[in-house]
């Protein structure tokens, strides 16, 4: 199940990451992403476009954006993909701020490996803990 929930994470995220840099591409905020003052907040724009694009889908009603991409394959009940989208909505809320705050408080050649690697084991780290925590039957029970 981690496995499962790592990958469909990573790929959407990877979809919504390519989709902001086609945006980015097409806009006047072009110079955003080639602008040497904004290296630092590359990380934390992904990641915050993400975390607003799990929980606005959660907002709008609905499963959310995950479940609409790979929600039948795996056949988990709506609490279940409610759980999920908030709670990687919540992580990617997190690794924004955690990027901001480790841009200035580290020099460049260590954030630039906690850049590269940190997002990642956290994404594994995450999957591990839900496919243990959100999919609990007696969770899913007591949860509204």
């Amino acid at each position: 199940m981690a496995w499962s929930i790592f990958w469909r994470v990573l790929l959407s995220e990877l979809c919504a990451s390519a989709a902001l840099m086609a945006i980015c591409l097409v806009t006047p905020l072009r110079p955003v992403l080639y602008g040497s003052e904004w290296v630092l907040w590359h990380p934390t724009i992904a990641f915050g476009w993400f975390a607003l694009l799990l929980l606005g889908s959660l907002l709008r009603g609905g499963n959310g954006l995950l479940y609409l991409a790979w929600g039948r394959l795996l056949g988990r009940p709506e609490s279940f993909w409610r759980r999920l989208h908030g709670w990687a909505g919540g992580l990617y809320v997190v690794l924004a701020i955690t990027n901001i705050v480790l841009a200035h408080a580290v020099p460049f050649r260590t954030w630039l490996q906690l850049k590269t690697f940190g997002p990642l084991f956290a994404l594994i780290g995450f999957s591990v803990w839900a496919s243990r925590n959100v999919t609990n039957a007696r969770r899913a029970e007591t949860t509204p």
